[in-house]
């Protein structure tokens, strides 16, 4: 059959068109919808890990909040009794009778009991701080029982904790029965003296003191030791709070000629603790703490200020600072000649652990500032003093 010239070129041209089709058909669409479901793919996927960042960034913030909020309560809760155990408070009346040479010749001691310690009018919508803290670490409602009062109504706050007496009969000098209470007084835990009596004999005075002890349950590994102890074993350490340093207190310090206006804990990341704590000593109420909870280093700026003879502070890390109007200062009344900073840190637990502290002080007063360095690690310090301006010491223990 013979085709014309022009039907040659159509029918080449509808050759190539069928082609076209079959190829886009079965070759270039399935690709095309492969490369779709591909893209619908990439971006679920995308999304997913979007989503996990969030949770991720949100988790690493709920770890820092739990934290401080453990750290606070920790805090709060650190001058009572974790239990309440009569070998146990033996003991530690034995070592102030043996000190103040008090002579004791009986002790009585009360079954422990649930007491009531604060009763006072307050409005329905106020908490206690102790009461604001744990239910904010165990995610309780604070308006849960409102449905019970009107929202105006005010009523008698009750606390409660576990509670034992101890009453001892003594006999002693007045020298040895007022040191026996300034020791009682000046004790980490809470003993109260509740009475005391006395006659005065041919020698000496006479007669009945009564004790009483709190004791409340505590999270975590706080006091420890109280809680392990095994009488029929050798016990005690040196620091009994090594695994609770808390920014008050955390360590007895036995250079006395050295008072510090400032304290600091470093901790690791796997601590129950933010690894960075910051704060003016013996600040019971929390005010002027800041925290920090960073695996890698963590940078803070110190600065001291003066005017005339006054003397002021504000410092800040990467997520706080104190005063929260950093523009603004606080005034520090310096106990000696010098400005004192009481670093405690922790020795590196794993080649993996690299949280730490680069600190950068500015004084630009006419005192020394003195930053003391404790149980650093050797080999890796978490702590890093840059001196950017003014008179600083370091000292390493």
């Amino acid at each position: 059959m013979q085709f014309t010239k022009r039907e040659s070129i159509l029918l080449k041209i509808l050759g190539i068109a069928i082609l076209v089709f079959l190829f886009y058909q079965f070759i270039m669409k399935p690709q095309l919808d492969s490369i779709n479901i591909l893209k619908t793919q990439s971006e679920t996927y995308r999304m997913r890990v979007n989503n996990y960042k969030k949770e991720i960034q949100l988790k690493d913030k709920l770890d820092e909040e739990y934290k401080v909020i453990n750290y606070k309560i920790s805090s709060i809760t650190e001058r009572l009794f974790p239990i309440l155990e009569q070998e146990k408070i033996i003991v530690i009346l034995d070592d102030m009778i043996r000190e103040s040479n008090i002579q004791v010749r009986t002790l009585a001691f009360s079954e422990p009991k649930d007491s009531e310690i604060i009763k006072q009018e307050k409005a329905e919508e106020e908490t206690t701080k102790l009461e604001d803290l744990f239910n904010k670490f165990n995610g309780v409602s604070e308006n849960k029982n409102n449905d019970k009062n009107d929202a105006n109504e005010k009523k008698t706050e009750e606390s409660k904790l576990n509670n034992m007496n101890v009453t001892l009969n003594y006999e002693g000098s007045y020298n040895s029965l007022m040191k026996f209470l300034t020791l009682i007084e000046t004790y980490k835990k809470e003993i109260i003296v509740k009475s005391v009596n006395g006659v005065q004999g041919e020698e000496f005075l006479a007669g009945n003191i009564v004790l009483e002890f709190y004791s409340i349950p505590k999270i975590n590994d706080q006091d420890e030791d109280i809680m392990k102890w095994k009488f029929n074993n050798k016990y005690g350490k040196e620091n009994p709070f090594i695994n609770y340093n808390t920014i008050m207190d955390y360590r007895d310090i036995e250079d006395k000629s050295m008072l510090y206006d400032f304290a600091m804990t470093v901790s690791p990341i796997s601590s129950d603790l933010p690894t960075i704590i910051l704060g003016q000593k013996d600040d019971k109420d929390m005010e002027t703490l800041v925290f920090a909870d960073n695996e890698n280093i963590e940078n803070v700026e110190v600065y001291f200020m003066q005017e005339g003879d006054k003397y002021y502070y504000k410092y800040k890390t990467e997520t706080e600072s104190y005063p929260k109007d950093f523009d603004k200062l606080r005034e520090v009344k310096v106990l000696q000649k010098s400005i004192g900073i009481d670093i405690f840190s922790y020795k590196r637990n794993s080649p993996h652990d690299n949280a730490g502290v680069n600190i950068k002080i500015y004084n630009k007063t006419d005192k020394n500032v003195i930053v003391k360095i404790t149980n650093d690690d050797k080999e890796r310090p978490r702590v890093t003093v840059e001196n950017k301006e003014g008179k600083i010491n370091i000292i390493n223990e």
